[in-house]
């Protein structure tokens, strides 16, 4: 038996223009990965059933220690993320 999951993907241009503190935010996500594709640059994240902690759990982000404010806007950013993205599902 495989797992399944997905992979969200946001271009940066169009992140950028409403977060434009992206990459701060970003990098408190596990499993965050930014490539390039035809000149464009766009970020991702994996969620799936084979994953202890996915981008989007909170309990994951960074670690202990964010202080309250970092943490209330990483919760806006993640429902503005999980509202504006592309997914792709995968089977493994």
């Amino acid at each position: 038996m495989g797992a399944d999951g997905r992979i969200l993907i946001w271009q940066d241009h169009a992140t950028r223009k409403v977060w434009p503190d992206c990459d701060k935010l970003f990098a408190c996500f596990p499993n965050h990965y930014v490539h390039e594709l035809g000149g464009v640059k766009y970020h991702h994240g994996y969620e799936g059933s084979n994953e202890v902690g996915d981008w989007n759990d909170e309990s994951y982000w960074c670690g202990a220690g964010l202080p309250p404010d970092m943490i209330r806007r990483l919760r806006k950013f993640v429902e503005w993320l999980e509202f504006n993205n592309i997914t792709w599902e995968v089977w493994t």
